[in-house]
């Protein structure tokens, strides 16, 4: 494109801040070619833009039009007057101010086509500058679009929110004022200096909200302030209302007093309520209330409460999982009870009454120090009642009455101990402890790992005795992890450690393990003399030999009464039974854990019996010894009749064929017929060969002989008509 050259000669400026202004701009320019000659007659195309801030700044104004020039290349063109081919924007909606959006200085581009298309070419930009029109406008009362910190259209603008903004008052004339000062001078009227309201939904909104950016302000600094300077009357400082359930002043704080109330002589914080909580306080985590008395000469109630009513004068209720009262002396010095009740009422007032509607008890008492002699609970009576009673009056509760325990190591305590002189725990006199039972039992006791029940005599007589007039047991026992009775001599005593008798027609003894999924034995009993034969005494026939080891943990024994061994033996010494778990079973680190012996001539020493066909007359695990005739290396127990008698035999007797094999080798019977061996074949499962153990055809023969042909087939029979080697495949390539 040939090169323009255009000559600015002048343009006005309308006034856009006035509302007469008419919101137009004229330009005229005259357009010349390359060596500046003018453009006579001819018409061109020009694109006029406003920018902003700078030449080459944004585009607040544009439009586009054909005009063409005079005889003497000179044009005319009021930019924003109608006949434009297109337009962005308007005139009006320029801001030409100092301030606000689009603010700043402008210019004008103009951009021509000199053959009255719209390939444009940039001939330049030129600030605008002022004119009548708005050299007036800058004495006149402002129009238009408002900017700043104020929106809307003058001469009526709105303060533009949100109005944030930061100064430092120091530097402030005076220094150090308030930023906004409201003073309401009415002596009437219930309106303050500043009102804030809010109309949010949201939750934590507020309508004013006072902040101390600081991260360590001054002592008894403070986000909101409120000051009452009246000396009468009950003034109030700082006010909050609600008009539903929530909270008239509310203080929140991390660590702090989210409410403080300070006084010399009234009462720091106050709290009336007509039917409410006149004080309540809440915290997720620390106390939802705390008083404190600083001064240690004080001698007045730190909490002091009064009521004339029938209600109650404290009443502390938890609703999680902590308590609902604590109560403390952490004075080790002091001798004052850290809890204390009294009554004068003559009816059913207790001085401590505790109740337990839920699942936990009424009373704990818990004593935390290690080195504390004294009682935990006592109870002292002067009068003519008794020092202690526990009663269950649920006729369905089937728990204890009283239950005591101790988890001492030591030797001579007791979970309960009733002592001599008078009576200790019971129902008649001069007992230490009684228990009476007419069907259930006498006493019980239980422990988690020690004796659940001791019982010492020093005269003879039993230790503990029990007797039952019903059906239930004379001395029951139990015990959650330990053993539920011990019986035990001491050295030196020679009398039987427990002797069971009865005159009746039930059982001496009966042991039974009734939890399904308990593994212990039923019975364990053991002997630490290994000397011991464990025969039934030295004056039976029967001693100690070859056949009978020494040292046996259970002896059981069936015959006639003088203990000789004789052939009217009339049942089992020893016989296990059970359902599902073990019948008999023997331990022994290094000798026979269940040995069993024939006397006669015939007999079974160890007899395992099997009902069913899934279930086992004899299971092992480990090594199986088993002796006889004929035991020998490589010997298979064979049974040699019908009966099931078995001896150790050869296998070749039995009829077994043994051999030996390689891997993938098809096996073959040895040239002795007798035993299996290895042939010429191997089969790896997908091909086979001879002569090779890696075939890649179903046969492959590999012919390693120099002399030997690799394939022979010879067809013999005359008659037959049959090729000797046929092949064939179905593949057609």
């Amino acid at each position: 494109m040939k090169k323009i050259l255009l000559t600015l000669a002048g343009f006005f400026v309308t006034l856009l801040t006035m509302a007469q202004s008419p919101n137009l701009m004229n330009y005229q320019g005259v357009a010349r070619n390359a060596v500046g000659n003018v453009l006579p007659s001819q018409p061109i195309g020009l694109r006029l833009s406003i920018l902003s801030g700078s030449p080459t700044g944004a585009v607040v104004y544009q439009e586009t039009r054909q005009v063409t020039t005079n005889a003497f290349g000179l044009f005319n063109v009021v930019v924003g007057s109608p006949g434009f081919l297109s337009q962005t924007g308007t005139v009006a909606g320029v801001n030409w101010t100092a301030f606000g959006t689009g603010a700043g200085t402008k210019f004008l581009q103009v951009e021509i086509d000199a053959t009255g298309g719209t390939a444009y070419f940039n001939v330049g930009s030129t600030q605008l500058v002022s004119v009548p029109y708005s050299l007036y406008a800058g004495a006149a009362a402002p129009v238009g679009p408002a900017g700043g910190d104020l929106t809307g259209t003058y001469p009526n603008p709105q303060i533009f929110f949100p109005l944030i903004k930061t100064f430092n008052a120091t530097t402030l004339t005076p220094a150090n004022t308030e930023l906004i000062g409201m003073t309401n001078t009415a002596p009437t009227g219930t309106l303050g200096a500043i009102t804030g309201k809010s109309s949010s939904t949201s939750s934590s909104a507020n309508a004013i909200t006072g902040t101390m950016t600081s991260s360590s302000p001054g002592g008894l600094s403070s986000g909101v302030t409120g000051i009452n300077n009246g000396t009468g009357g009950s003034g109030i400082g700082v006010t909050g209302t609600q008009a539903g359930s929530g909270w008239g002043v509310y203080g929140q704080t991390p660590s702090g007093w989210g409410v403080h109330g300070n006084t010399t002589s009234g009462t720091g914080v106050v709290g009336i309520s007509s039917s409410g909580a006149g004080v309540w306080g809440n915290s997720t985590t620390g106390n939802s209330g705390l008083f404190n008395n600083t001064n240690a000469a004080n001698t007045a109630a730190t909490v002091g409460v009064t009521t004339n009513g029938v209600g109650i004068g404290v009443n502390s209720t938890t609703t999680g999982t902590g308590r609902a009262g604590w109560f403390e002396v952490n004075n080790a010095a002091s001798t004052a009870n850290a809890i204390e009740a009294s009554t004068n009422g003559t009816g059913a007032s207790w001085g401590i009454r505790a109740n337990s509607s839920g699942t936990n008890g009424a009373g704990l008492f818990v004593q935390s120090n290690a080195t504390n002699t004294a009682n935990n609970v006592q109870s002292n009576q002067t009068g003519l009642g008794r020092a202690g009673l526990f009663q269950n009056t649920n006729t369905a509760n089937n728990a204890d009455a009283l239950l005591a325990s101790t988890v001492t190591t030591g030797t001579t305590a007791s979970g309960l101990h009733g002592t001599a002189g008078s009576s200790g725990i019971s129902v008649a006199a001069k007992k230490g402890a009684w228990g009476e039972s007419d069907a259930g039992v006498g006493v019980y006791g239980t422990s988690g790992s020690g004796n659940g029940m001791m019982g010492t005599s020093g005269t003879g007589a039993f230790g503990m005795f029990g007797f039952n007039f019903g059906t239930g047991g004379g001395i029951g026992a139990s015990s959650a992890s330990g053993r539920a009775a011990d019986f035990s001599l001491l050295a030196g005593n020679s009398s039987t450690v427990l002797n069971a008798t009865t005159a009746g027609t039930g059982m001496t003894g009966a042991f039974s393990n009734t939890n399904a999924a308990n593994t212990n034995h039923t019975v364990d009993v053991t002997n630490a003399n290994v000397s011991n034969t464990g025969f039934y005494n030295a004056t039976h026939y029967v001693q100690r030999g070859p056949l009978f080891p020494a040292g046996g943990t259970i002896w059981g024994w069936t015959g006639d009464p003088s203990g000789i061994w004789s052939t009217n033996f009339t049942g089992p010494a020893v016989q296990g039974i059970s359902q599902t778990n073990l019948g008999v079973i023997g331990l022994s680190n290094t000798g026979t854990g269940v040995y069993g012996f024939v006397g006669g001539a015939s007999g079974v020493g160890v007899q395992a019996v099997a009902n069913s066909a899934s279930a086992y007359a004899l299971q092992t695990s480990g090594q199986v010894q088993i002796g006889g005739l004929g035991a020998a290396t490589n010997r298979i127990l064979g049974a040699t009749n019908a009966a099931g008698d078995a001896t150790w035999r050869t296998a070749a007797s039995l009829g077994i064929v043994s051999g030996s094999g390689t891997l993938n080798y098809v096996p073959k019977w040895t040239p002795d017929g007798t035993t299996i061996g290895n042939s010429q074949l191997f089969d790896n499962g997908t091909n086979v060969g001879l002569g090779t153990t890696s075939p890649n055809g179903r046969l492959d023969i590999d012919n390693a002989s120099a002399t030997a042909r690799g394939q022979q087939i010879v067809n013999s029979a005359a008659a037959n008509t049959s090729a000797g080697l046929f092949a064939q495949s179905n593949h057609v390539s």
